[in-house]
């Protein structure tokens, strides 16, 4: 994920290994699945992590048109 996210995370991208099971993997929220695949992923806006993981994710997913959400858990 480090490496998938290095361009649009680069702070997150200089963490290591241990920091992201801790700080980034650990982030709450919801990923929603359709019969075409994932749909939608709503974040824990409350996480500090989570903005900026979060605009990560929808550059690395655009092309696949996932939305990325900031919301309530």
């Amino acid at each position: 994920m480090r490496g998938w996210l290095a361009d649009a995370c680069p702070r997150l991208a200089r963490w290591g290994l241990l920091r992201w099971i801790r700080d980034v993997l650990h982030i709450s929220g919801l990923v929603v699945f359709h019969s075409s695949g994932i749909v939608q992923i709503v974040l824990n806006r409350g996480d500090p992590v989570a903005r900026e993981l979060g605009s990560g994710l929808a550059a690395l997913l655009a092309p696949e048109e996932t939305a990325i959400i900031l919301g309530e858990i």
